[in-house]
């Protein structure tokens, strides 16, 4: 129901684009509604950190699109965008309710691949404001750092971290990315390859942060990492418009 009304509200803003405020605080009324119930009705822990981590992907996908133009990439998005909520939602409900449905549609694999989705469309959305709409860089920046803090640490979250070990992995990375975004809004590149990089950045360090939890980062395993990430970022910049 929630992702239905929340498709309806995105094809709103193509109609009613100068009331795009109201459809998104009807989008997160529900999204509030839908976690307090959780709450109430659930004694798992962390309902308030998916709720934060729901909160970062309805306010990306509605602020991105209204950056969107031509009517392909806007029917795409409109579409795919409150599927993937659908599926959110979803495992939410199952990783919460311990239902059987729980391996099928596993919180901590969602987790993990729509953090990429977020990071990425959410640094188009920021990158976009500085560069077309002069906002402060500085505030974009901390954005940016309170996002990324969310998304890390419902990551490890999901993956089983004790609270002290989640919130010093989350601070610690999300400082790192935090800096990179400020470096790379100086580059020459494209709005949609710097947010690549930036989701490049965020895979490794994730990636060598949990094989570190887990307790099996080795050399091979960070040559494996490091060469993956050099190829892709090598590809983004070969083929990446430059301004």
């Amino acid at each position: 129901m929630i992702p239905l009304v929340y498709f309806f509200a995105i094809r709103g803003l193509i109609y009613y684009f100068d009331k795009w405020y109201l459809f998104l605080a009807l989008a997160l009324v529900l999204d509030l509604v839908y976690f307090i119930l959780i709450k109430i009705k659930t004694t798992a822990k962390g309902s308030w950190l998916a709720f934060l981590h729901s909160l970062v992907f309805v306010s990306v996908g509605f602020i991105y699109f209204l950056f969107l133009s031509g009517s392909l990439p806007v029917a795409i998005f409109s579409f795919g965008w409150p599927i993937l909520y659908l599926i959110y939602l979803e495992s939410v409900f199952h990783f919460f309710y311990q239902t059987k449905k729980v391996f099928l549609l596993d919180f901590k694999n969602i987790v993990s691949y729509l953090n990429l989705i977020i990071l990425f469309f959410g640094s188009v959305v920021l990158i976009n404001f500085y560069t077309f709409i002069n906002f402060n860089l500085f505030g974009l920046s901390v954005v940016f750092l309170l996002g990324c803090l969310i998304l890390l640490s419902s990551r490890f979250f999901a993956e089983g971290y004790n609270p002290r070990t989640n919130v010093f992995q989350s601070l610690v990375l999300a400082l790192l990315l935090w800096e990179l975004f400020l470096v790379l809004t100086f580059l020459p590149l494209s709005i949609y390859a710097l947010a690549l990089i930036l989701s490049l950045a965020y895979y490794l360090l994730t990636s060598f942060a949990l094989r570190r939890f887990n307790k099996n980062l080795t050399t091979l395993v960070v040559l494996q990492y490091s060469l993956f990430a050099g190829l892709v970022l090598i590809i983004v910049l070969v083929t990446a418009a430059w301004l």
